[in-house]
């Protein structure tokens, strides 16, 4: 599927990837709105967690947009982050499992 998409949109995925705020993949959700979700979450998790250790796992896109956002990154730099995949057997259980973080 990936590669029909740079096969057919390969403009707009340059582009996408260029400035990602700029541009919404067709039928996708628009970066700045992601953001903004993954904002309040975090705003939330700091808020009901205040004062606790937290562990937090997530999908490198939206470590990107939260990294973005803390570092007051603009969203056309944000392909500039590394974000390495999991490697271990416990990342694997972790992403394979539906997890709860409770405070």
């Amino acid at each position: 599927m990936l590669q029909e998409v740079w096969r057919t949109e390969a403009h707009t995925v340059s582009r996408y990837y260029d400035d990602p705020g700029a541009v919404t993949p067709p039928g996708g959700e628009a970066t700045t709105d992601a953001q903004e979700r993954v904002v309040a979450a975090w705003q939330s998790l700091m808020r009901d967690c205040a004062g606790k250790h937290l562990l937090l796992v997530g999908h490198g896109g939206v470590i990107r947009l939260l990294l973005s956002h803390l570092l007051a990154m603009p969203l056309s730099a944000i392909a500039r982050l590394h974000i390495p995949m999991p490697r271990s057997a416990a990342s694997r259980y972790i992403t394979a499992k539906a997890v709860t973080f409770r405070c």
